[in-house]
């Protein structure tokens, strides 16, 4: 359920390159959202659009918000972890909220459905 990014890393060799993902950095966009948790050089599947399950925090950047069904969602202050679209303040819109989640202040962040946009 975490929210991913691309990790890009230059080889040995001129033009070669290796193409990794990892947990998405806080305020910035995501690629989609890790299947399954992994080890360091595992092989993982990423949603990268479409209906999955994703960490959603019940909050934006003015503090704790209730999330809605068909709520726009960004990646959040912590990362790999979706919170409340606010317009003019985080990056972009990545995801929609299928489930109702409540705010932080009396729900921790956890799993809910999340339609991902496809960003490419």
């Amino acid at each position: 359920g975490d929210v991913v990014a691309f990790s890009f890393a230059s080889g040995d060799a001129p033009g070669d390159a290796v193409l990794n993902v990892v947990k998405s950095t806080a305020d910035k966009h995501c690629v989609g959202v890790a299947l399954t948790g992994a080890s360091t050089g595992d092989l993982i599947d990423v949603v990268i659009s479409g209906v999955c399950e994703a960490k959603v925090d019940g909050k934006n950047n003015a503090g704790n918000a209730g999330i809605s069904s068909g709520d726009f969602l960004s990646q959040g202050d912590v990362a790999g972890t979706f919170y409340k679209y606010t317009v003019g303040t985080d990056a972009g819109v990545d995801a929609i909220a299928v489930d109702d989640k409540t705010s932080a202040a009396s729900e921790a962040a956890g799993i809910k459905t999340v339609i991902l946009i496809k960003k490419f």
